[in-house]
């Protein structure tokens, strides 16, 4: 989920609790998640069959405990590095971009690579860990 920086603390809170409601739902196996799972499929303009075959293939963290140690480890900084070098390289940052570290992104270790003054995008633990500890 994507949220702006600036956004109220009260927003991100709610779509946190929201998200990890419905990740409830989705993973109960209930008449509930499987109408989730309808309502998203329809959405996505995928069979529910082909839905489901894409979520076997996507990381959902179904536990906010389980999102807020996937945000902590070392995968979010790797894959990043690894993102923006393909961008970089393939030329999505623009032609005036002389390098890869144009922009900013940080962790949920506080730790930043690229521009420290371009941040950009944040990973951070820190709404999954309220709902994992009920604290939303």
């Amino acid at each position: 989920m994507v949220v702006r920086s600036d956004a109220p603390d009260s927003l991100k809170r709610a779509l946190t609790g929201a998200w990890y409601e419905v990740m409830a739902q989705m993973s109960s196996g209930s008449k509930a998640g499987a109408s989730a799972i309808e309502q998203m499929a329809v959405q996505a303009g995928a069979t529910v069959a082909e839905f489901k075959a894409q979520l076997k293939t996507t990381a959902m963290f179904y536990e906010a405990a389980e999102g807020a140690r996937f945000a902590r480890s070392d995968v979010p900084a790797k894959t990043m590095e690894q993102v923006r070098s393909f961008a970089f390289a393939k030329g999505l940052y623009g032609e005036r971009a002389a390098s890869k570290d144009l922009v900013g992104i940080e962790f949920a270790d506080g730790s930043v690579i690229g521009d420290t003054s371009n941040v950009k995008l944040r990973f951070t633990a820190d709404y999954m860990q309220l709902a994992a500890d009920g604290k939303l």
